[in-house]
């Protein structure tokens, strides 16, 4: 019931995977970022991992460095399992801003955490379609905008040496 590709829960990733492969884009589920399973023009995706110790963050701080192309999905959402319901949240909460701030400093530890209680104007937008997320929502600040309204950040992107990271701030859009 988790945010994770496994999940088919209101916070889980099972369906983007799935739609991804209906469409023919090749989907590999794994509980670790892990550059051996990627294949060239692959994009490496670390979505709303847990804090699992030092051994863990440097796993996927590693993974997202040597990528050539990666997207990280910080956590916004988290919530008891339904015991009647095998799959499925009993109730959303708000995770504390910490764990998205933890997963955002993997990759961009000069970046900032925002949470905002009205719905954001897309001031700028590199991809076209447009948005829609009810509040709370979650941005970052520091990143280049990829899509942003003001300074704040939905998608951002850090490019160095070959290698591209793109931050998702609020999983709600996916």
């Amino acid at each position: 019931s988790g945010a994770n590709a496994f999940s088919r829960s209101a916070i889980g990733h099972a369906g983007l995977a799935k739609v991804l492969r209906q469409v023919g884009i090749p989907v590999v589920k794994s509980r670790h970022a892990s550059l051996e399973k990627l294949s060239s023009g692959s994009v490496l995706v670390v979505a709303e991992p847990l804090h699992g110790g030092q051994a863990q963050e440097e796993q996927i701080r590693r993974a997202l460095l040597a990528a050539p192309a990666a997207l990280l999905v910080l956590p916004k959402w988290t919530g008891p399992p339904d015991q009647r319901r095998r799959g499925w949240l009993k109730q959303a909460v708000e995770r504390p801003a910490s764990d998205a701030r933890w997963v955002l400093e993997l990759a961009a530890p000069r970046a900032e955490l925002v949470r905002e209680s009205a719905a954001p104007h897309w001031t700028r937008n590199e991809l076209g379609a447009t948005p829609t997320l009810t509040a709370p929502v979650q941005l970052v600040r520091g990143l280049r905008p990829i899509v942003a309204a003001g300074d704040n950040v939905l998608i951002g992107e850090i490019a160095e040496r070959g290698h591209r990271i793109w931050v998702l701030s609020d999983p709600d859009v996916i």
